[in-house]
């Protein structure tokens, strides 16, 4: 009886695909990518000379609520003022 064996180097990897030593065809190589273009020149050249000042800040804003008057009947006691004037004078008048 006559037995023959045949190794072939091969190895599996996890995932279950399986690596050959074999010789096979290089892939080609990648070309390389286009050159870039040149950046754009700007529009405009900067100014001469600096601003001098810089402009005022813009005011901060207001609340209008706080700036319309109560009517008398909501106003609080301390923001009314009562004042009396002493000696009282009585004038009387007459039509004729």
């Amino acid at each position: 009886m006559t037995t023959s064996a045949r190794v072939v180097k091969t190895k599996r990897v996890s995932a279950g695909n399986s690596i050959s030593f074999l010789p096979v065809a290089a892939a080609p190589a990648v070309p390389a990518p286009a050159p870039a273009a040149a950046p754009m020149a700007a529009p405009l050249p900067p100014p001469a000379n600096a601003p001098i000042a810089a402009p005022p800040a813009a005011p901060p804003p207001i609340n209008p609520a706080s700036r319309l008057p109560l009517p008398f009947s909501v106003l609080p006691a301390e923001l009314v003022a009562t004042v009396y004037v002493l000696p009282f004078t009585v004038t009387t008048r007459s039509r004729r």
